[in-house]
């Protein structure tokens, strides 16, 4: 039990008595020198005293922002994700200190309103607010709790911890009776790796949802005197009126015990980090060690456990099993390696070298461990009733509130407005005293639209139609005539693709065969968005097209059956278990980071660290498609079918015939030791003629689609630590419950994959709707409202115009669902027409451009430069549809027709696309990642594949008279606009007048960085 007291009577420690001094760290709201914005939000908070201490956030979605003032001074709101960071301003193992902190909490919860920090056990000293409560927090939680309060109310609040035995922890709250707790000195041992406002140092979480107005922190526990002193300016500064009730307060020298070494611990990982330990690390943990080295005390060995950060710290019987950062001194690493027998784990076998690999990766990015929190090095685990607040998700965190149809903002610069979609970015623009760009030149915009809507230049006289078009709506009839072109779906279906991590086989999980009809669910996918489908059924179709009312469309559902399927060689149960584990792990994953932007399939072996995702959410979808397999879905009348099953038995037939009559005659002439006599072997001779007949008699396979059907109707069960051979509860089938609620309904229709589609697109559920209002958004501006598009949990950052996010997706709904017309909207929109000038002024506010002041330039994606260059030197063939071509370069057709290999390592094409920044095929791919590299550029340079372009464009030039009218004309066709005077003098000096010149020439032009770039 806690012990804490009301102080009535002085407080006698010891007899030093701490004298007043200046705060080692004063952070001041209300002080506007010592903050700096961007954005309108704060970026650094310095010092008042000492300028050299800054806290800092560089990330503009967890910035803190100013708010409304407290008796007229400025106060900082933090709304649940923000926190700024900033260097130690307390001695290492420090236990003698006073903080002061005006404040006020939003909500009640766990949140860390600061904290210093560092790697170890009680290597934090905290202001920690646990629900309905605060406190003090050092280690094992234990004065977390002693002050009651309530959300929405401003605190004084000073917290002294004296260096004492007992009653060391004195907290006093507005004008409330001082209160007392106690923490163990022996253990608490303040780090220095940093401190934290807004968030714990150490953790991802317990974010705090409030207002700061100031906070004071004294390396000494300040005298009776000096902390009334201290509190009556903080309370005169900000207006408060009230008395502090202060006792006597005598500290004594602190002890400082010095903690063990911990190495390089990896406190704060990445979302990549995070995403490595869960797929490449705890599953190695879970399937290996656990059995052994888990939380079952009677069979563990050696005292060791590995099943959570702080055992592998705490170690066993020959010490801690690693040292993060040091993967060669870690005893774990050592002992997998098998270098010693003595040592090696497991016994009985050694792990794979990809799973030693990954092992020793992760000690050496700092064993980041997701919600690690260094206080648990001293505590139990224990696990409640219920694993989230969900109700306090589904009100505070920003995916998961319903969609607003917000009102449009006011704006003052009405006339720059064009739809709704600039008054919310105007609004924004405006607030932070900046101005939008001004409108592309009309032959920048016309080459904009074609390349962002069909992947494909405009010719000059499309150009020069535009340009001589001075209707109010030229630009808006241009829009409607490249949605209505086929090549609208060809250009928009590869975002999708990389999406759907669509490939054409070949290659990974143990399968290198290829697929050979994957091509059909490509051109379905071209089709439905030619069509304007409406993105409800678009989504409907891809997860249930066999089963859903009405016309059945199962070439839709290979959106999963051309994903990768795991599997074994076939001998061994566990490992088809396993093959089908991860299967099903990816089926979750894409179907939730693709549909929802959620990380489902983070919650396959626990619940999810960070999302309201339990386990049971993971196996509840998982079990769906546990009950849907893989198929072929014949595209041929019965007649067809038939004929082929007919040839095919026969066939077999013939094959079975000749197999018998050998093995006949080879049993009989091993008895006799002699060879086949003539007439034996002419029966052999006879029967492979009719086999080989028959082969060529049997008509050729039918067409079909790869699919997934219905196969079954079980629910499944949890499986331990995600492995299948340890099943757990058993879990109905059903939507997850963050959106669903408690009493979600279960799934009894076949597989439950159509009741699964109906939830998705359920007017209830606040993520479909936003997630691809947001990747439409980032297909036309290269960075989307949410720049994790695919994650849109708490590790995911935030919207930077959260109410246009939700517009767009309002307006998406309204107009069923059209993709084409949440196009049309965006590009007829101010925004997307502004030029994309750079301004060093605006760029040293806004760097990263979240405030949209102009167009994002940027590289074509690999397949939009190919088809360009093939388009320019008039060699693309643009039939649309079938069958995929294997090696691309030596082809004229669209990129999107190319054979996509899993690995990414099986064609000659594959090695140009990865050049290019083409994603893998391996995962559902949320953006493209762009590298500038020498490769590229020696690509451009000597490739046979743009020698052939710029041959061809050469020869393409040659009816026009004369040099100086062929550059004028490439330059019309390869930019959109003439050359300039400069450039034509300098096309004209390098050719000079020798035509063999010309495919140098045009091989320059075709490689320079305005033909490469979207701008």
């Amino acid at each position: 039990m806690k012990f804490f007291t009301r102080i009535l009577v002085p407080l006698i420690l010891s007899s030093r008595v701490a004298t007043a001094a200046d705060p080692v760290l004063w952070l001041d709201a209300g002080n506007s020198g010592t903050l700096t914005f961007g954005e309108e939000q704060i970026s650094a908070w310095r010092d008042a005293n000492d300028k050299s201490i800054v806290l800092s956030q560089p990330r503009v979605d967890h910035r803190p922002e100013p708010r409304a003032t407290l008796n007229g001074r400025s106060i900082l709101y933090f709304d649940g994700a923000d926190f700024l960071t900033g260097p130690p301003v307390l001695k290492e193992g420090d236990d003698t200190f006073t903080f002061i902190v005006l404040w006020r909490p939003s909500r009640d919860g766990v949140q860390a309103i600061f904290e210093q920090a560092g790697q170890g056990t009680g290597r934090r000293a905290s202001l920690l607010q646990v629900k309905d409560r605060y406190g003090f927090n050092g280690q094992a939680n234990d004065a977390h709790n002693l002050i009651a309060m309530k959300p929405n109310e401003w605190r004084l609040t000073a917290m002294v911890l004296t260096g004492g035995k007992r009653d060391n922890v004195i907290i006093i709250d507005n004008d409330a009776e001082p209160v007392t707790g106690t923490i163990n000195n022996e253990t608490q041992n303040i780090g220095i790796d940093g401190i934290r406002v807004g968030n714990k140092l150490s953790s991802n979480g317990e974010f705090f949802e409030g207002d700061l107005a100031e906070i004071r922190i004294f390396d000494s526990a300040l005298s009776m005197s000096d902390l009334a002193e201290e509190l009556e300016t903080v309370k005169k500064r900000w207006g408060l009126h009230f008395s502090s009730r202060i006792p006597e307060i005598t500290p004594v020298d602190p002890a400082a015990p010095q903690p063990g070494d911990m190495g390089k611990l990896n406190l704060q990982p990445t979302a990549e980090q995070v995403e490595f330990f869960e797929n490449k690390v705890r599953p190695v943990l879970a399937d290996n060690c656990y059995r052994c080295h888990g939380d079952n005390e009677d069979k563990r060995k050696a005292g060791l456990r590995l099943d959570s950060l702080a055992g592998m710290l705490h170690g066993g019987d020959t010490g801690s099993a690693l040292v993060p950062g040091d993967a060669h001194g870690s005893l774990m690493v050592k002992a997998i390696s098998y270098k010693d027998e003595d040592t090696a784990m497991p016994p009985k076998q050694k792990l794979q070298d990809q799973d030693i690999a990954a092992l020793s990766k992760w000690v050496e990015m700092g064993a980041p461990w997701p919600g690690f929190d260094p206080g648990s090095l001293t505590q139990s685990a224990t696990k409640e009733n219920e694993p989230y607040d969900w109700d306090l998700f589904r009100k505070e965190h920003w995916s998961f509130r319903p969609i607003q149809d917000p009102k449009l903002p006011g704006v003052k610069d009405s006339d720059w407005v064009q739809n709704a979609i600039d008054r919310f970015i105007l609004a924004r623009i405006e607030l932070a005293g900046v101005t939008p760009n001004e409108p592309a030149e009309k032959r920048i915009l016309i080459r904009r639209a074609y390349l962002d809507l069909i992947g494909l230049p405009p010719t000059p006289a499309q150009v020069d139609t535009f340009l001589q078009d001075e209707r109010p709506d030229a630009f808006a009839a241009v829009v409607d005539e490249l949605l209505a072109s086929k090549h609208y779906g060809e250009r928009w279906a590869r975002h999708w693709l990389d999406v759907a991590r669509y490939s054409d086989g070949l290659g990974g999980f143990g399968n290198d065969a290829k697929l050979p009809h994957a091509w059909r669910y490509r051109d379905w996918v071209v089709k439905a968005l030619n069509q304007d489908m409406g993105y409800d059924e678009f989504v409907k179709r891809q997860i249930a097209g066999d089963v859903l009312d009405g016309d059945a469309d199962p070439i839709a559902t290979g959106f999963f059956a051309v994903g990768p399927t795991y599997q074994s060689d076939g001998g061994d149960p566990e490992a088809r278990l396993q093959a089908e584990a991860e299967t099903l792990s990816d089926r979750v994953d894409t179907f939730s980071r693709a549909f929802l932007g959620l990380t489902v399939a983070c919650a396959r072996c626990h619940d999810h660290k960070f999302d309201p995702i339990t386990t049971k959410d993971y196996y509840a979808i998982a079990g769906i498609f546990r009950n849907s397999s893989l198929g072929e879905h014949p595209l041929a009348g019965n007649a067809e079918i038939d004929a082929y099953q007919a040839g095919q038995k026969s066939v077999a037939e013939a094959d079975k015939n000749l197999k018998a009559r050998q093995k006949s005659i080879t049993a009989l002439t091993n008895r006799e030791n002699r060879k086949p006599s003539p007439e034996e072997q002419a029966q052999i001779e006879e029967l492979e003629a009719a086999l080989a007949s028959a082969k060529k008699a049997a008509p050729p396979k039918y067409a079909f689609a790869h699919v997934i059907q219905e196969s079954g109707t079980a629910d499944m069960h949890v499986a331990l630590r995600g492995n299948l051979a340890k099943p757990g509860d058993l879990v109905p089938r059903r939507f997850l419950e963050i959106v669903a609620g408690k009493d979600a309904a279960t799934f009894t229709d076949g597989s439950g994959r159509r009741e699964l589609a109906e939830a998705v697109v359920h007017p209830d559920n606040p993520l479909t709707a936003r997630v691809i209002a947001n990747r439409v958004w980032q297909w036309h501006f290269g960075e989307a409202l949410t720049r994790t598009p695919s994650n849109f949990g708490v590790l995911g950052e935030k919207p930077t115009h959260p109410l246009l996010l939700d517009w767009l997706a309002n307006r998406l709904m309204k107009n069923g669902w059209s993709l084409k017309q949440l196009n049309r909207e965006i590009l007829l929109s101010a925004t997307w027409q502004m030029s994309s000038r750079f301004d060093a002024e605006k760029f040293a506010k806004d760097g990263d451009n979240r405030l949209i002041w102009r167009m994002n330039p940027r590289k074509l994606e690999a397949e939009i430069w190919r088809d360009s260059l093939l388009a320019v030197t008039g060699e693309l063939d643009r039939r649309f549809g079938g069958e995929a071509t294997d090696q691309i370069l030596d082809s004229t057709r669209r990129s999107l027709y190319a054979t996509i290999s899993r690995s990414g390592d099986k064609l000659d094409s594959d090695a140009f696309f990865r050049l290019f920044d083409f994603p893998s095929a391996q995962a559902t791919a949320p953006k493209r990642v762009t590298t500038t590299v020498p490769q590229q550029y020696l690509f451009m340079m000597n490739n046979p594949f743009m020698i052939k372009r710029a041959e061809a464009l050469a020869k393409s030039l040659r009816e026009i008279e004369g040099d100086a009218a062929r550059i004028d004309a490439v330059y019309e066709r390869l930019y959109s606009r003439p050359p300039n005077a400069r450039e034509r003098a300098a096309g004209l000096g390098f050719l000079g007048g020798q035509p063999e010149k010309w495919p140098d020439y045009a091989k320059v032009l075709l490689s320079t960085h305005e033909f490469f770039q979207l701008r």
